[in-house]
């Protein structure tokens, strides 16, 4: 050859290498995009064939045991949503740590007030948690109640993200949204929406007090919302009146010297009562009442209608504040009555003319000695006004151990007036 020829055969030899390989490279990718094929429909045509085999296996097995170990398509499609639930709740948890992430929902000057919050349904969180006071019903304004964590640990794992980022407030049951407090504080205030109410929650030291301010003028006048806020007194109202107000000098010393009456002969008033109790009481309760002459056809009418009902008032003491109505219980019959000269004799024998006046607080006052009196002597309580009839004996149903309220100390029957005197 000449030499260049010689110069030129290395390079076609590279050139007809390098073709050769790219024919092999070609060949290659063809070959594995057909083994993958192959692949594809042998996995597919296996998976349809266990599949239905499991398919058919569960369906045969309902009902046997083996069931149980069946997934339907929602199992499997809740397991994998937690799945991704978790991985959510690591991610905003991270967040949360300190950071200050763009997506938390409180910003790091609160992270240790609250990190979170969920929506609970209100009828579903008061027959979860009893809240020892009577409930206005729900409505489509007032049917939900709003749950705030102070830390990412007490919020329920599957929701923190909802919870503590920016997505809409996640629907818990009150279980559920409780599930991981281990302290848990209900506050209740107004709902009706006619007033500007704002609520503070603020760092600090626990304590149980709620500080209430308002636009109040000094002196006694309707509420100004001009005027700044200012700390007034928790019966205050919009109207500048309290719902109430402290005792004057005059009616303390009065009271003071009722009380003397009554502590000078407390310990012969228990001696006294001590043997009518032991007769009376049912499994350690007695039920108290209390009456002037003045109430006396109520209560009249309260041992008439237990009669005509068959029911038994024999567990019934009435404490009568002057003869007339011990005179009267006992000629009626019916219930045992206590009554005590020197402890009563200055009571009034007359009806109270209306609702707070002088002679419905001394009756007051003597209804808080009969509770305490029974009190000393170690007994339960069913303390009843006479103007009630009963329907049934309610010794049943306070007597039931195996009721959900069991193991509450007071009852209060609700007599339906939820104004601001009695919050």
């Amino acid at each position: 050859l000449l030499p260049s020829q010689q110069k030129a055969q290395p390079q076609m030899r590279r050139t007809m290498a390098s073709t050769r390989g790219n024919k092999l490279g070609r060949m290659s990718v063809v070959q594995a995009g057909v083994l993958c094929a192959c692949t594809a429909v042998v996995s597919f045509y296996f998976g349809m064939i266990l599949g239905s085999s499991a398919a058919s296996h569960c369906t045969s097995n309902v009902a046997d045991s083996n069931a149980a170990n069946c997934l339907t398509e929602d199992q499997v499609q809740e397991r994998v949503q937690r799945e991704l639930n978790k991985s959510s709740s690591s991610q905003v948890k991270a967040q949360g740590s300190g950071r200050g992430g763009a997506e938390n929902r409180f910003p790091r000057g609160m992270q240790h007030l609250v990190s979170g919050m969920a929506q609970v349904d209100r009828d579903d969180f008061a027959k979860r948690f009893d809240l020892g006071v009577p409930l206005d019903p729900s409505d489509s304004m007032n049917n939900k109640i709003l749950m705030l964590y102070n830390t990412p640990s007490a919020i329920p794992p599957e929701v923190m993200n909802e919870a503590a980022g920016q997505a809409p407030l996640p629907l818990l049951s009150a279980e559920n949204a409780t599930s991981h407090c281990d302290f848990f504080h209900v506050v209740l205030q107004d709902h009706g929406g006619k007033r500007r109410q704002c609520t503070a929650i603020f760092g600090q030291y626990e304590a149980f007090h709620i500080q209430k301010y308002m636009r109040l003028p000094e002196h006694k006048a309707p509420l100004d919302p001009k005027l700044p806020l200012r700390i007034v007194n928790r019966g205050a109202q919009s109207s500048g009146r309290k719902s109430t107000a402290a005792p004057s000098l005059e009616t303390t010393k009065n009271y003071w010297k009722t009380l003397q009456s009554y502590l000078g002969r407390i310990d012969e008033v228990v001696a006294k009562l001590k043997p009518l109790v032991e007769k009376i009481a049912v499994q350690n309760t007695v039920i108290v009442q209390v009456c002037n002459f003045g109430q006396s056809e109520l209560l009249i009418n309260f041992l008439c209608s237990a009669r005509q009902r068959s029911l038994d008032t024999s567990a019934v003491l009435v404490f009568a504040t002057d003869q007339e109505t011990y005179d009267l219980v006992n000629a009626i019959g019916g219930a045992t009555v206590f009554y005590d000269q020197e402890l009563f004799g200055d009571m009034p024998t007359k009806a109270a003319g209306r609702y707070g006046d002088p002679t419905f607080m001394r009756m007051m006052m003597a209804k808080i000695y009969c509770v305490q009196l029974i009190n000393m002597l170690g007994y339960d309580i069913l303390f009843q006004d006479v103007d009630v009839v009963w329907y049934q004996n309610p010794l049943a149903y306070f007597h039931n151990k195996d009721a959900d309220d069991a193991d509450f100390d007071v009852y209060f029957q609700d007599d339906g007036n939820h104004a601001l005197f009695y919050a």
